[in-house]
């Protein structure tokens, strides 16, 4: 196993966080408002994380009407 030195962390730290900067800035540039940039950036967070849950209210009630039909609780 390779060991990694405290210096080479740090660029890697350094390089994250020059890219998230150049990211927010292209963001700036291609007119979003510093709300929207947030906004972005907060969901990258919750994606990464897998926190993020992509089934809107009306997606859940599609579901369920489904199962409600495939169970015969519902005639088509």
């Amino acid at each position: 196993m390779s060991e990694i030195s405290n210096t080479q962390i740090h660029k890697g730290v350094e390089k994250g966080e020059q890219d998230e900067q150049a990211g927010i800035l292209a963001l700036a540039a291609a007119g979003f408002s510093p709300r929207e940039v947030a906004l972005l950036l907060a969901a990258r967070q919750r994606v990464q994380q897998g926190n993020l849950n992509e089934w809107t209210d009306d997606f859940k009630r599609l579901r369920f009407a489904r199962w409600l039909y495939e169970h015969g609780h519902l005639e088509g």
